[in-house]
């Protein structure tokens, strides 16, 4: 008897490979949107020194700093011989910046009495590192431009698990020297180390990462102002894919911060400004760089990993 035909069967496919497809497709708008975002960032029009550096005054700082520390008047103690090194140092190089009667002998000068502003800061006694800091990096500002200027600001990084506020504070320190003499991707790189320092310990009991924070992100600002005035179009656009998501989040989560506390600062409350320190800033969505609004909740993707480059 004649076989009755075969029916014919047409391929679908299976599940799984639907939903893999729009895992991707989800994954690749993810990247886009964190890429577009971490460049609108970079490359915002309003980055200027007066509309975004947050302008704590020093001695503010300083009080919040001491506040904070437990271990300063340990620090103070038996160190009185290794400060005045350091600070007869600094003497010296005024000294030296004071005779100089040309313009680059007054340059060198300037480099040499920044690195010692540096080393001042470094040290755990010093009474306001701050101080020392910004002066480093005014003094940068007038030092030999490029070259192997930014030999002087190289220093061995301390491991992330070792590195305590003070040790962060003076790498922001030297990458605001580093751009100031013209080293932004130096720079960048010590401001983006410090600021996942400062991710490290947001839940830290330890307030000084705080000021870190918000230190970092002034850098940022100084770092950006100065390298739209350096480099051409095509360097400026390489430029801005250094600056990663989790960077951008945590410098941004210290511009609100820091500008908290200069609000409670400029209220006039001293209850409320020593208190500044306890204030817990809830992070916006619209500073969430890893999340997409078309992410479904079966997207297992860890997106703490992209990066935008």
């Amino acid at each position: 008897a004649p076989q009755p035909p075969a029916a014919k069967t047409t391929w679908t496919p299976p599940p799984s490979s639907t939903t893999d497809n729009r895992r991707q497709h989800v994954r690749r708008e993810k990247v886009r949107q964190v890429v577009k975002k971490v460049g609108d960032w970079a490359e915002d029009p309003e980055t200027s020194i007066t509309n975004q550096v947050i302008n704590i005054p020093s001695s503010e700082l300083r009080r919040w700093w001491d506040e904070a520390d437990s271990a300063s008047e340990m620090h103070a103690e038996n160190t009185s011989v290794e400060k005045r090194k350091l600070m007869e140092k600094v003497h010296s190089c005024t000294e030296r910046l004071r005779a100089c009667f040309t313009f680059e002998a007054a340059e060198k000068a300037c480099l040499k009495l920044s690195v010692a502003l540096i080393e001042m800061a470094a040290f755990p006694a010093c009474h306001d590192p701050f101080s020392c800091l910004q002066q480093a990096a005014l003094y940068a500002s007038q030092a030999p431009k490029s070259g192997n200027s930014d030999t002087f600001f190289r220093h061995r990084l301390v491991e992330p698990d070792k590195c305590d506020p003070l040790q962060a504070l003076v790498t922001l320190g030297r990458a605001d020297c580093l751009h100031s003499t013209y080293f932004p991707n130096e720079a960048a790189y010590l401001c983006s180390y410090v600021a996942r320092l400062c991710k490290k310990h947001s839940n830290s009991d330890d307030t000084r990462w705080k000021i870190v924070r918000i230190y970092a992100f002034n850098v940022s600002v100084f770092i950006r102002a100065t390298v739209r005035s350096i480099l051409d179009k095509a360097k400026l656009k390489e430029f801005w894919t250094i600056w990663e998501p989790d960077v951008v989040r945590e410098l941004e989560q210290g511009k609100k911060e820091g500008r908290l506390f200069l609000q409670l600062l400029n209220s006039g409350t001293n209850g409320e400004v020593q208190n500044a320190t306890e204030v817990s800033i809830e992070k916006d969505d619209s500073l969430d760089y890893t999340t997409s609004p078309s992410q479904t909740e079966n997207d297992e993707t860890d997106p703490t990993n992209i990066v935008a480059v």
